[in-house]
């Protein structure tokens, strides 16, 4: 049994997500954008994308959220345009919505490429029109959802009609923030 330190378990997150690279551009631009893999990093990064993180082929954890949460509030997520890549960011969305609200949105890589070839091919103007053009999670979610079901027939259509209510209900509310989190007045009443 091989047992790590937390030291270990540190570095090994820092290592999968290129943090360690990534922090300040992530700070001045306010704005994360996490890819699957290294070579979509390294090829965003020699664009100029500096801000540019890779799960590695891995579920978020917990411990990837507590580090997001500490640089930026905005993700973007850059996976793979094929059905396993939109499959993956949508679990992500789902994770990084409801454990973290953050604010999250997809960047949809045509034709089912992936980020390193999109960037090679259409340079780093191409791939800033891709960012500015990139979905709220409940506008990915609708396309990701209308793409599983058969809307023509009555039973799908209602199947898919329940997961977008699933999904809108995890879209942190202003109204429900403003109740869960604790305020300074609260604090006050209370003595």
């Amino acid at each position: 049994l091989h047992v790590r330190s937390r030291r270990q378990r540190q570095m090994c997150i820092r290592d999968r997500f290129n943090m360690d690279l990534a922090r300040q551009a992530v700070r001045q631009s306010e704005e994360l954008l996490i890819t699957e893999g290294y070579m979509d990093v390294i090829s965003l990064s020699q664009a100029g994308f500096l801000n540019s993180v890779a799960t590695m082929g891995t579920a978020f954890t917990s411990d990837h959220l507590r580090q997001i949460k500490r640089i930026t509030r905005h993700v973007k997520l850059v996976f793979d345009g094929d059905r396993a890549g939109q499959d993956a960011m949508s679990r992500a969305m789902d994770r990084l919505i409801d454990e973290s609200s953050l604010s999250t949105e997809a960047v949809i890589i045509p034709e089912g490429g992936d980020p390193d070839d999109w960037i090679k091919r259409s340079g780093k103007a191409g791939f800033q029109t891709l960012l500015d053009k990139s979905k709220s999670y409940y506008d990915f979610k609708k396309a990701y959802l209308a793409y599983s079901y058969n809307l023509s027939l009555d039973n799908e259509k209602a199947q898919y009609i329940e997961q977008l209510i699933k999904t809108v209900a995890l879209i942190p509310s202003s109204i429900c923030l403003l109740y869960t989190s604790p305020s300074p007045r609260d604090a006050t009443l209370s003595r």
